[in-house]
């Protein structure tokens, strides 16, 4: 079974009633089983931030099974050329917000946790062909609102090969990691670091209008995954 994860309900609203899913709660979570075809998908709202992320995807294991699980949703970008609307495909995800170097782990790194989480290159390969150009390249996660205001606070969202990021991704995949299921993400960018108006005034316009876009692609990709 594969299961998907959105921060918010609404980025992924319709898909609900589009696999008829019913409602399982655990621990104050709601998640929405339902079908393609003739196969079992579950659908969470983990709400935003990591250990909302993490808990969520703990619970798709341990209470539905799940062998892989995809994230998407919204997210920002920290390279100019990366517009509103784009969306990224996470060829790996990491944390932007850790700093245990007084420990003698690498900046960003978790204890006993690669700095960077790797995602299946048949899965990359796989967003490619249902995304039109899509940015490939690094999400990082963290739980701070980044704005121009406090970007330098966060010096690995400078590193080249960070394209965008996000409040729950990697807190998801470290969990994936430890329990030897799939992970695989893809994010729309709502807003740019290196844009004049305000990251949030940026958020707020985009909002709807991408929420569809994401929606179309969680259905392709539940169809494909749950074959």
């Amino acid at each position: 079974m594969i299961g998907l994860i959105a921060a918010e309900k609404a980025e992924t609203n319709n898909l609900i009633k589009s696999i008829k899913a019913k409602i399982i709660e655990f621990n104050g979570v709601r998640y929405y089983i339902g079908n393609i075809e003739d196969k079992q998908v579950v659908v969470c709202f983990s709400g935003i931030g990591k250990v909302n992320a993490a808990m969520t995807a703990m619970n798709m294991v341990i209470n539905f099974g799940v062998d892989k699980i995809f994230n998407i949703g919204l997210a920002g970008a920290c390279k100019k050329d990366i517009k509103p609307g784009t969306i990224l495909i996470g060829d790996g995800v990491e944390y932007y917000d850790v700093d245990l170097t007084a420990f003698n782990y690498q900046l960003n790194q978790m204890p006993e946790e690669p700095i960077r989480y790797e995602i299946k290159k048949e899965y990359v390969d796989y967003l490619k062909t249902i995304i039109k150009e899509p940015v490939v390249g690094t999400i990082a996660s963290g739980d701070s609102i980044v704005s121009i205001n406090n970007v330098e606070a966060f010096p690995s969202l400078g590193n080249k090969e960070v394209v965008g990021f996000d409040m729950e991704a990697a807190a998801i995949a470290q969990v994936c990691n430890h329990v030897k299921i799939d992970f695989l993400c893809a994010k729309i960018i709502s807003d740019n670091l290196s844009f004049d108006e305000s990251s949030r005034a940026q958020y707020d316009t985009n909002y709807k209008s991408l929420s569809k876009e994401i929606e179309k692609i969680c259905l392709k990709v539940l169809e494909y995954y749950s074959k």
